[in-house]
């Protein structure tokens, strides 16, 4: 399971539509869809429902969303972290924090 393959499932999720999640990613849908496929494939379950008219999650899908907004939040929150580390941003809570844990003695 790859992050780029989450987001491109999150935006599928949020739009319930490839097509609209496809621009939305800057991407054409063939694509898209293709990593959603193998992102189903890996989990070994639909995670959303087709039709010529409509896409919906199933459950399967809800449950993964939950968690890959979670994930994704984390990732999130790593990358600022880790440019306030770099930009040595002293005031940073997140700094000190894991300087403690990580820096010898």
């Amino acid at each position: 399971m790859e992050l780029r393959q989450l987001r491109y499932f999150m935006a599928v999720a949020d739009e319930l539509h490839f097509g609209r999640a496809a621009q939305r990613l800057h991407m054409s849908q063939p694509p898209l869809s293709v990593q959603v496929s193998r992102l189903e494939q890996e989990v070994g379950t639909p995670l959303f429902e087709r039709s010529t008219r409509r896409v919906s999650l199933t459950p399967a899908g809800r449950h993964l969303q939950e968690r890959a907004r979670h994930i994704l939040d984390e990732v999130e929150s790593v990358r600022a972290d880790m440019r306030d580390y770099v930009d040595g941003l002293e005031n940073s809570p997140h700094r000190s924090r894991h300087e403690n844990r990580y820096t010898a003695s």
